[in-house]
């Protein structure tokens, strides 16, 4: 199928956001109309609980109707989530009787009416006739599909019609391929040519950053390692899709190096700074000093937190005294993130860090929380909380020891 990038200089319309839980072939066997038309109006019934939207057919791949109108239903609910389809709009649609319910019966015209299969799965929208012939040309491979019997055949046509549906970067159909690749759980690596799909699709603005986020994250949990050149093409914004990268490429054992990530840790979008931070935690010798510099001192609280957590992953003991640091921060965000990095690094010296904030926090709460995070570690019967309760803790941390797990409602569900 060939891309439709190039075909239409306006963008894609099609970004609807979908599941992932149904793959077009499902929803094409399960519906009884597949229709390309244009939505021409939309009836507001029962104070806007329900909308029928009419669409001229113009083409039907599936099924049959009683002229050229079909009649869509939407039940809203007095939902202020936007409509399911707009005046306008030129789209393929999977259609199924709506659901037997006397509340439709009741506030329906006389006619036939349909639901769209899905929900928002079942919208394909099109911007052009070279959109709408290779979206028809994909419905006709996902119905033939569904229509397979033998397990060997089905497997090898969905993973023909994933890359397909990668090649052609139109939204709802590369949505649809990462369905297909998720299920395909036995490819365990991928061909040349498969290699430069994904590829083309990774660097493509036209795939949606959850798709691309989603085929990324793909390629690391299944091992591709013959798909980093695709990688190292994606487009990575916005932000969420270089995390994504980077994180995919440490689990292929080609991590980015300290000098490919200083140029996003000098980004000046706190979240690409947010992400060069978590790749730095995964590199061999995880560059403890310069995470803690932007855990203490940057000036966006998201990152300085992402770089608390990373020296938790780092699991480094040199980690510690800037964890400690950053725990007696009054910011609760801040806290949390280094109480759960200490705690990640444990041992020694996170229960001596515990220990001595316990005992010489600034503040109650520094205190109290060091202290439940101290019987979370190593039990109430340890020796650190013996040495804790031998050298005259404050009143209030003798009372958390004491009387057992109680503390202030701000920190009870990360000592849980």
């Amino acid at each position: 199928m060939p891309s439709l990038a190039a075909e239409d200089g306006t963008g894609q319309p099609g970004a609807v956001p979908t599941t992932g839980v149904l793959s077009l072939s499902q929803l094409a066997r399960d519906s009884t109309v597949i229709a390309e038309g244009v939505v021409t109006r939309t009836e507001s019934l029962d104070e806007d609980r329900l909308r029928v939207y009419h669409v001229r057919v113009d083409r039907t791949a599936k099924g049959t109707l009683d002229g050229e109108d079909a009649a869509v239903v939407e039940i809203r609910a007095g939902s202020s989530r936007p409509g399911l389809l707009a005046d306008g709009v030129r789209a393929v649609l999977l259609l199924r009787p709506p659901p037997p319910l006397s509340y439709l019966a009741q506030h329906l015209p006389d006619g036939p009416h349909f639901a769209i299969s899905g929900g928002r799965d079942g919208i394909i929208s099109i911007a052009n006739d070279a959109e709408a012939g290779v979206v028809n040309t994909t419905l006709a491979e996902a119905m033939r599909i569904s229509e397979l019997t033998d397990d060997t055949e089905i497997r090898a046509a969905r993973r023909a019609l994933a890359f397909a549906e990668l090649e052609t970067a139109h939204p709802r159909l590369s949505a649809d391929a990462l369905t297909l690749l998720r299920r395909l759980d036995d490819v365990t690596t991928l061909s040349a040519d498969e290699v430069q799909v994904l590829g083309r699709a990774l660097a493509s603005r036209n795939v949606p950053a959850a798709t691309r986020i989603g085929l990324v994250q793909l390629v690391g949990e299944r091992r591709w390692k013959e798909a980093l050149p695709a990688l190292q093409s994606a487009v990575i914004e916005p932000p969420q899709v270089l995390a994504a990268v980077l994180a995919a490429r440490a689990k292929l054992g080609a991590p980015a190096d300290k000098k490919e990530l200083q140029r996003y840790l000098a980004s000046k979008d706190p979240a690409v700074r947010a992400a060069a931070i978590r790749a730095l935690s995964t590199l061999p010798q995880p560059a403890v000093g310069e995470l803690g510099r932007f855990a203490t001192s940057d000036t966006d609280v998201d990152v300085r937190v992402a770089a608390i957590e990373a020296l938790g992953t780092s699991k480094q003991p040199t980690a510690v005294p800037t964890l400690s640091k950053t725990f007696a921060e009054p910011r609760r965000e801040v806290r949390q993130a280094s109480g759960r990095a200490l705690l990640a690094i444990g041992g020694k010296p996170a229960s001596d860090a515990f220990v001595d904030l316990a005992l010489h926090g600034g503040d109650p709460d520094t205190r109290k929380y060091a202290a439940v995070l101290l019987l979370v570690a190593t039990g109430r019967d340890s020796p650190d909380v013996r040495r804790l309760m031998a050298s005259n803790p404050s009143g209030e941390v003798r009372d958390v020891v004491e009387h057992g797990l109680k503390w202030t409602h701000s920190h009870q569900h990360d000592a849980e």
